[in-house]
């Protein structure tokens, strides 16, 4: 029978799994796996929750302001989904949509 890791045994795997993945589909679906399996997110997970804020906010900004969508719309859903999981209270979940409603007044 398989044992789950403890977050604490599990925090180094999921770290070095991570490294130089920045916000590819692979990464972020690691974190969100993490807070799925032990319910909480330790700081150094955090980092790419914040990233993905980021990542997201670029990608509104491209779409709304410079008409430009720098990833598909099935990826962006995906990656607005994991934030949602993983974040439900960020302000970006907020904007999608209404940039464009605030440039036609």
């Amino acid at each position: 029978m398989a044992t789950i890791l403890t977050p604490t045994e599990a925090l180094p795997w999921f770290l070095k799994y991570l490294k130089g993945r920045n916000i590819s589909f692979e990464a972020v679906g690691a974190v969100s796996s993490f807070l799925t399996v032990y319910g909480f997110l330790p700081p150094e997970l955090e980092a790419y929750v914040t990233d993905l804020e980021e990542f997201l906010q670029e990608c509104n900004t491209a779409y709304f302001v410079k008409g430009a969508a720098p990833i598909s719309e099935f990826q962006y859903d995906w990656y607005k989904d994991r934030l949602q999981e993983m974040r439900p209270t960020s302000p970006i979940l907020e904007q999608v949509g209404h940039l464009m409603e605030d440039e036609d007044g």
